[in-house]
Protein backbone atom coordinates (compact mmCIF):
# COMPACT_ATOMS: atom_id res chain seq x y z
CA UNK A 1 0.00 0.00 0.00
CA UNK A 2 3.05 2.29 0.36
CA UNK A 3 3.68 2.39 -3.39
CA UNK A 4 0.04 3.21 -4.04
CA UNK A 5 0.16 6.16 -1.63
CA UNK A 6 3.32 7.50 -3.28
CA UNK A 7 1.64 7.18 -6.69
CA UNK A 8 -1.46 8.97 -5.41
CA UNK A 9 0.64 11.75 -3.88
CA UNK A 10 2.50 12.25 -7.16
CA UNK A 11 -0.79 12.33 -9.08
CA UNK A 12 -2.24 14.87 -6.65
CA UNK A 13 0.76 17.14 -7.03
CA UNK A 14 0.78 16.85 -10.83
CA UNK A 15 -2.94 17.36 -11.21
CA UNK A 16 -2.97 20.44 -8.99
CA UNK A 17 0.06 21.82 -10.80
CA UNK A 18 -1.51 21.24 -14.25
CA UNK A 19 -4.85 22.64 -13.15
CA UNK A 20 -3.32 25.81 -11.71
CA UNK A 21 -1.10 26.32 -14.73
CA UNK A 22 -4.00 25.78 -17.11
CA UNK A 23 -6.20 28.29 -15.33
CA UNK A 24 -3.37 30.75 -14.97
CA UNK A 25 -2.38 30.46 -18.62
CA UNK A 26 -6.01 30.87 -19.63
CA UNK A 27 -6.41 34.03 -17.55
CA UNK A 28 -2.97 35.48 -18.33
CA UNK A 29 -2.94 35.97 -22.08
CA UNK A 30 -4.34 39.47 -22.40
CA UNK A 31 -2.27 40.47 -25.41
CA UNK A 32 -2.45 37.26 -27.44
CA UNK A 33 -4.99 35.57 -29.65
CA UNK A 34 -7.20 34.43 -26.79
CA UNK A 35 -8.00 37.95 -25.62
CA UNK A 36 -8.66 39.01 -29.21
CA UNK A 37 -11.11 36.14 -29.61
CA UNK A 38 -12.75 36.99 -26.30
CA UNK A 39 -13.10 40.64 -27.30
CA UNK A 40 -14.57 39.53 -30.61
CA UNK A 41 -16.84 37.13 -28.76
CA UNK A 42 -17.96 39.85 -26.35
CA UNK A 43 -18.40 42.49 -29.04
CA UNK A 44 -21.22 40.44 -30.54
CA UNK A 45 -23.56 41.42 -27.73
CA UNK A 46 -22.62 38.91 -25.08
CA UNK A 47 -21.79 40.01 -21.58
CA UNK A 48 -18.13 40.33 -20.83
CA UNK A 49 -16.45 38.42 -18.05
CA UNK A 50 -15.21 40.93 -15.52
CA UNK A 51 -12.53 39.92 -13.07
CA UNK A 52 -12.61 41.49 -9.69
CA UNK A 53 -9.42 43.29 -8.72
CA UNK A 54 -7.37 42.02 -5.83
CA UNK A 55 -8.32 38.37 -6.20
CA UNK A 56 -5.95 35.42 -6.11
CA UNK A 57 -5.28 35.37 -9.86
CA UNK A 58 -4.57 39.07 -10.00
CA UNK A 59 -2.03 38.68 -7.20
CA UNK A 60 -0.51 35.67 -8.94
CA UNK A 61 -0.21 37.59 -12.22
CA UNK A 62 1.76 40.29 -10.43
CA UNK A 63 4.03 37.83 -8.64
CA UNK A 64 7.56 36.89 -9.65
CA UNK A 65 6.30 33.51 -10.94
CA UNK A 66 4.28 35.05 -13.78
CA UNK A 67 6.79 34.50 -16.60
CA UNK A 68 7.85 31.11 -15.32
CA UNK A 69 4.29 29.77 -15.06
CA UNK A 70 3.35 31.14 -18.47
CA UNK A 71 6.39 29.57 -20.11
CA UNK A 72 5.85 26.22 -18.39
CA UNK A 73 2.19 26.07 -19.44
CA UNK A 74 3.03 27.01 -23.03
CA UNK A 75 5.91 24.54 -23.19
CA UNK A 76 3.78 21.78 -21.70
CA UNK A 77 1.02 22.43 -24.22
CA UNK A 78 3.48 22.68 -27.12
CA UNK A 79 5.18 19.40 -26.21
CA UNK A 80 1.99 17.45 -26.42
CA UNK A 81 1.13 15.85 -29.74
CA UNK A 82 -1.80 16.96 -31.86
CA UNK A 83 -1.70 20.55 -30.61
CA UNK A 84 -2.87 21.83 -34.01
CA UNK A 85 -5.72 19.33 -34.01
CA UNK A 86 -6.93 20.56 -30.62
CA UNK A 87 -6.48 24.18 -31.73
CA UNK A 88 -8.74 23.50 -34.71
CA UNK A 89 -11.30 21.78 -32.47
CA UNK A 90 -11.36 24.74 -30.08
CA UNK A 91 -11.64 27.21 -32.95
CA UNK A 92 -14.46 25.31 -34.64
CA UNK A 93 -16.35 25.07 -31.35
CA UNK A 94 -15.80 28.82 -30.75
CA UNK A 95 -14.01 28.20 -27.47
CA UNK A 96 -11.91 31.16 -26.32
CA UNK A 97 -8.78 29.05 -25.70
CA UNK A 98 -5.85 27.94 -27.81
CA UNK A 99 -5.01 24.33 -28.56
CA UNK A 100 -2.24 24.06 -25.97
CA UNK A 101 -4.43 25.66 -23.30
CA UNK A 102 -7.23 23.25 -24.13
CA UNK A 103 -4.86 20.29 -23.86
CA UNK A 104 -3.42 21.46 -20.51
CA UNK A 105 -6.89 22.03 -19.04
CA UNK A 106 -8.16 18.69 -20.33
CA UNK A 107 -5.15 16.78 -19.04
CA UNK A 108 -5.27 18.62 -15.71
CA UNK A 109 -8.93 17.79 -15.19
CA UNK A 110 -8.29 14.20 -16.30
CA UNK A 111 -5.49 13.86 -13.76
CA UNK A 112 -7.79 15.26 -11.08
CA UNK A 113 -10.49 12.70 -11.90
CA UNK A 114 -7.93 9.89 -12.02
CA UNK A 115 -6.76 10.81 -8.55
CA UNK A 116 -10.25 11.37 -7.17
CA UNK A 117 -11.73 8.14 -8.52
CA UNK A 118 -8.64 6.07 -7.62
CA UNK A 119 -8.72 7.31 -4.03
CA UNK A 120 -12.50 7.00 -3.77
CA UNK A 121 -12.70 3.44 -5.10
CA UNK A 122 -9.17 2.34 -4.07
CA UNK A 123 -8.78 0.93 -7.55
CA UNK A 124 -6.35 2.38 -10.06
CA UNK A 125 -7.98 0.39 -12.88
CA UNK A 126 -11.37 2.00 -12.29
CA UNK A 127 -9.70 5.39 -12.08
CA UNK A 128 -7.90 4.91 -15.39
CA UNK A 129 -11.03 3.63 -17.16
CA UNK A 130 -13.26 6.44 -15.88
CA UNK A 131 -10.58 9.04 -16.64
CA UNK A 132 -10.31 7.77 -20.20
CA UNK A 133 -14.09 8.04 -20.46
CA UNK A 134 -13.87 11.62 -19.13
CA UNK A 135 -11.25 12.53 -21.73
CA UNK A 136 -13.20 10.93 -24.59
CA UNK A 137 -16.45 12.53 -23.39
CA UNK A 138 -14.96 16.03 -23.51
CA UNK A 139 -13.29 15.39 -26.85
CA UNK A 140 -16.59 14.22 -28.36
CA UNK A 141 -18.47 17.10 -26.72
CA UNK A 142 -16.14 19.74 -28.19
CA UNK A 143 -16.21 18.02 -31.55
CA UNK A 144 -20.03 18.04 -31.49
CA UNK A 145 -20.02 21.73 -30.50
CA UNK A 146 -17.98 22.46 -33.62
CA UNK A 147 -20.26 20.34 -35.80
CA UNK A 148 -23.35 22.09 -34.40
CA UNK A 149 -21.78 25.50 -35.00
CA UNK A 150 -20.98 24.52 -38.58
CA UNK A 151 -24.54 23.25 -39.07
CA UNK A 152 -25.96 26.52 -37.69
CA UNK A 153 -23.66 28.51 -39.97
CA UNK A 154 -24.74 26.51 -43.01
CA UNK A 155 -28.39 27.04 -42.10
CA UNK A 156 -27.89 30.81 -41.83
CA UNK A 157 -25.77 31.22 -44.93
CA UNK A 158 -28.75 31.52 -47.29
CA UNK A 159 -30.41 34.15 -45.11
CA UNK A 160 -27.17 36.10 -44.86
CA UNK A 161 -26.72 36.14 -48.63
CA UNK A 162 -30.31 37.28 -49.19
CA UNK A 163 -29.95 39.99 -46.54
CA UNK A 164 -26.68 41.21 -48.06
CA UNK A 165 -28.22 41.22 -51.52
CA UNK A 166 -31.17 43.29 -50.31
CA UNK A 167 -28.89 45.73 -48.47
CA UNK A 168 -26.70 46.20 -51.55
CA UNK A 169 -29.78 46.77 -53.70
CA UNK A 170 -30.98 49.37 -51.21
CA UNK A 171 -27.78 51.34 -51.76
CA UNK A 172 -25.68 50.29 -48.79
CA UNK A 173 -21.96 49.76 -49.25
CA UNK A 174 -20.56 46.27 -48.95
CA UNK A 175 -19.21 47.01 -45.47
CA UNK A 176 -22.58 48.41 -44.35
CA UNK A 177 -24.30 45.31 -45.72
CA UNK A 178 -21.89 43.05 -43.80
CA UNK A 179 -22.49 45.11 -40.64
CA UNK A 180 -26.26 44.75 -41.11
CA UNK A 181 -25.96 40.99 -41.49
CA UNK A 182 -23.75 40.67 -38.39
CA UNK A 183 -26.18 42.72 -36.29
CA UNK A 184 -29.42 41.15 -37.54
CA UNK A 185 -28.54 37.47 -37.63
CA UNK A 186 -27.81 35.53 -34.42
CA UNK A 187 -24.52 33.77 -33.90
CA UNK A 188 -22.64 32.01 -35.40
Amino acid sequence: IGDTMIFVAILVALSIFCFVLGIYNYSQKESLDVSKRIRNYNSRGRTAYKKSRGDFWEDFKNSRYKDWATNVAEDLGNLLPKQQHFAQLAEKADLPVSGSEFIVMLLGSSAFWLLFISVLTLSLTKGVILTMLWFVMWYVYVKNLGAQRRKDFDAQLGDAIVMMNNALRAGFTFQQAMDTVSKELPDP
